[in-house]
């Protein structure tokens, strides 16, 4: 089982999310359950690799929620990086 850190929410309201508890509750949560759950592995950072909480990306999202082909590139290759690691 694999959890992963959600991506950053870069514009406040959109969709009705809240970028506190997005960008700054959510991350540490996701940690936290993971390890009081003992998962095997830790969470993938998609968070990180989309800019975290400096949100250094925006141009990754097209909406300031959902990424462009760009961010989906870079949420793929953290996947990857995470998987390859395991099975190599």
């Amino acid at each position: 089982v694999y959890t992963m850190v959600p991506p950053p929410l870069y514009k406040d309201g959109v969709y009705g999310m809240n970028q506190t508890v997005i960008n700054k509750v959510l991350p540490d949560l996701v940690r936290k359950i993971n390890d009081e759950n003992q998962l095997p592995h830790p969470p993938i950072d998609v968070f990180k690799a989309m800019g975290g909480s400096g949100l250094l990306h925006p141009d990754w999202s097209c909406d300031g929620c959902h990424p462009t082909d760009t961010g989906y590139s870079h949420i793929a290759v953290a996947v990857r990086d995470v998987l390859t690691a395991v099975l190599v």
